[in-house]
């Protein structure tokens, strides 16, 4: 029974003893003596029910005492947290845990500043968004969150929000407080276990060497993907050094990198080349991040690495194809512009040479003034092999091909060899019987090989030393891929001849080298450059490829490629003299858009007996044909004029007359103007500047023998 139940039983007791005396008929005084007796009867037992009902009001209130007590321990010595917080977000009762929690004093507990500044910020929102939640549904919601005590400490903490009322009336949310710190340190520390499992096998078993390093550099852990290339497995490496895997160098730049991290505390990254257990060398690109404590000290080094050998090599091939490209583009604009200046620098030579041949022809013989026009064309005759060797550099070069064995060709030539040697000189030589076979010009391979000799012997600068000549057959595979001429050769699938030159001389520096075959390149003496450059075009010109091995002081080796030829070896036949007589007498009909080249070939052919009619360009070398078509015997043309081209002419002629002699000339290489197909094709071609004895043998070829 509650105080309040027993407080209300005593006042009705009270209040019925003194109503039943108001209603008494007569004073107890005038009461018979049975009635008297019958009252006070009554009035003891009423007493006596009293003092029951006072000792049970008394016993009760001690049990509520006792519960109150009891209530208080509970409450305030409880456990977990308790704590009321007003609409307002204050914090109007919380108990000794909660207190305690939150680092509130029991002295200032009540009306605490508001709940939300126990809790961390990014949590707060879960906070009020539960509490939103218990005054919608009016059910016990709860939550995990991070909360702060006041001296700045934090823990994780689990509430239960319910709502309430408080003594006024008013609502009010009452929390249950729990500090979960533990348990969740607990699930951490068994997710880090957990992840840190799925880390190891991720690292173990990843593609990339992953390691890492005791403060004392050795090797902490290793990884499969690190010990698979030497051979060995991590528990063979792990304690190990760096020394015990690597070589001297490879071991020290790797330390080096470890050291600088340990120090400085800071990421590093650097490439490294590894030699691995095969003998292979491999690129390595590799981070190294120092693992600290947290008093920042550096506890060890994890390391990972990246295979980069195919990139780096991607990008050394890249590099290789963009200076193939620069050469190749070079290469096309030199031969563009060596083959305009050829054109003009030979239609002016043209004119200079017919002229000093025309003088010479006229003036008597044995006075010095022969004598200064034999030396203006002799110099005339070597501005136009400097033409040619430029053509020739760019493989614009003409001349009859044929079966060469190339051993016995340098066995033949080779006293001619040692003859325009230095005495100071030795020539060793390796000549197999029989060689290789090649199809090639043989002038123009006895040029490469004095070019090659000649250079060698230079090279030694007039010391004492020795040059070797060897020719040998090699495979596709072994011709040689650095450094060579042209750079854009590809060797095919059957064998090569190779003829190669060794001097012991003064070596090429390295930054020569890609420049050892271009036009007018020389370390030499002023005058000399285009020797190797005329090596490099004849070479290209037979479908070969040149090659330079060389460094600083250590000699040179030049290599020449060339294809095997491997049909039947047949006997060259000599050099046939010319056993052609002109027919004397004729009209020529002689085409050029030059005059002056125009006005000295006509008198050449005039000297030569024919008479000549000229034209400026096609169109009026037409005109002039139909009016005297019975009478010309050949026409000379120029090829490049306006309005009408010299192959344009040639077809117009052939439709008029189809069995009339052509003869075309140009400043350019007959190589050069026969690349395109035509339909018509000349009896003869006369490269500029042509000499009238060439002249003459072009008549007879385009005439016919006697």
């Amino acid at each position: 029974m509650s105080d309040n139940d027993m407080g209300q039983r005593a006042t009705e007791l009270r209040l019925r003893a003194e109503e039943d005396l108001r209603q008494s008929p007569q004073p107890l005084l005038a009461l018979s003596p049975e009635e008297t007796r019958r009252t006070l009867h009554e009035l003891r037992v009423h007493q006596i029910e009293l003092e029951m009902q006072n000792t049970e009001l008394r016993r009760t209130q001690m049990e509520l005492e006792s519960e109150r007590k009891r209530y208080f321990d509970l409450y305030e010595m409880a456990p977990v947290g308790y704590c009321t917080v007003s609409e307002e977000g204050l914090i109007t009762r919380v108990n000794l845990s909660a207190a305690d929690l939150l680092g509130i004093t029991r002295d200032v507990r009540a009306r605490r500043p508001i709940f939300s500044s126990f809790i961390l910020e990014e949590d707060q929102d879960i906070y009020y968004r539960q509490r939103k939640n218990v005054l919608a549904t009016v059910a016990t919601e709860w939550c995990e969150l991070r909360m702060v005590k006041k001296d700045g400490s934090g823990f994780w903490a689990h509430l239960e929000i319910s709502l309430g009322r408080d003594a006024g009336d008013s609502t009010v949310y009452r929390i249950v407080l729990s500090d979960i710190s533990a348990r969740k340190q607990a699930e951490e520390v068994a997710l880090l276990r957990q992840s840190e499992e799925k880390y190891r096998t991720l690292v173990q078993y990843s593609s990339d060497p992953i390691f890492s390093f005791n403060v004392d550099l050795t090797y902490r852990f290793v990884n499969e993907a690190f010990a698979r290339p030497f051979g060995k497995t991590p528990a063979d490496i792990i304690d190990q050094s760096p020394y015990a895997i690597f070589t001297k160098d490879e071991a020290e730049k790797g330390l080096a990198l470890i050291r600088q991290v340990f120090r400085t505390g800071q990421k590093k990254d650097v490439e490294v080349k590894v030699v691995t257990q095969s003998g292979e060398v491999r690129d390595y690109w590799t981070l190294a991040d120092p693992i600290k404590n947290a008093q920042g000290e550096v506890l060890f080094v994890t390391c990972i690495a990246k295979d980069i050998t195919e990139r780096k090599r991607t990008e050394e091939e890249n590099a290789r194809l963009e200076l193939l490209n620069r050469q190749l583009q070079k290469n096309e604009s030199l031969g563009r512009m060596a083959g305009a200046i050829a054109h003009h620098f030979n239609n002016k030579l043209q004119a200079v040479m017919g002229c000093l041949e025309l003088v010479i022809f006229e003036m008597p013989q044995g006075g010095r003034a022969i004598d200064k026009l034999n030396a203006a064309m002799q110099a005339a005759d070597q501005a136009a092999e400097v033409s040619r060797k430029m053509l020739t550099y760019l493989g614009q070069v003409t001349g009859k091909q044929e079966p060469l064995d190339l051993s016995e060709f340098c066995k033949i030539w080779l006293p001619m060899l040692h003859n325009a040697m230095p005495k100071n000189i030795d020539l060793a030589t390796d000549f197999p019987r029989p060689g290789p076979t090649i199809k090639a010009n043989a002038e123009q391979i006895l040029q490469i090989v004095t070019n090659l000799v000649t250079n060698g012997w230079e090279a030694l600068a007039g010391r004492q030393g020795t040059l070797a000549l060897i020719v040998s057959t090699v495979s596709h595979a072994d011709t040689s891929k650095a450094h060579r001429f042209p750079v854009n050769w590809q060797a095919g699938d059957g064998a090569y001849a190779c003829l190669e030159v060794r001097d012991s001389g003064c070596g090429i520096a390295a930054e020569d080298l890609e420049e050892v075959f271009a036009p007018f390149f020389s370390t030499k003496f002023t005058g000399r450059g285009l020797g190797l450059p005329v090596v490099a075009g004849l070479v290209q010109a037979h479908n070969g490829v040149v090659t330079v091995e060389s460094s600083g002081g250590r000699g040179s080796v030049f290599r020449v490629f060339l294809p095997i030829f491997i049909e039947e070896l047949r006997r060259l036949p000599d050099r046939i003299a010319k056993t052609w007589e002109r027919k004397k007498g004729g009209t020529v009909l002689l085409v050029d858009d030059d005059k002056i080249v125009l006005s000295i070939t006509g008198m050449l052919l005039a000297g030569l007996g024919f008479t000549v009619l000229f034209a400026g360009n096609g169109l009026e070398a037409l005109e002039i044909f139909e009016q005297h078509k019975y009478e010309i015997r050949f026409v000379l043309s120029d090829v490049s004029m306006p309005r009408m081209n010299g192959w344009e002419l040639l077809t117009a002629l052939r439709h008029i007359s189809p069995d009339l002699p052509v003869i075309l000339t140009s400043g350019y290489t007959e190589e050069e103007v026969m690349e395109e197909v035509h339909l018509e094709l000349p009896q003869a071609f006369l490269a500029k500047p042509y000499e009238l004895e060439e002249l003459e043998i072009a008549i007879c070829r385009a005439l016919g023998p006697t």
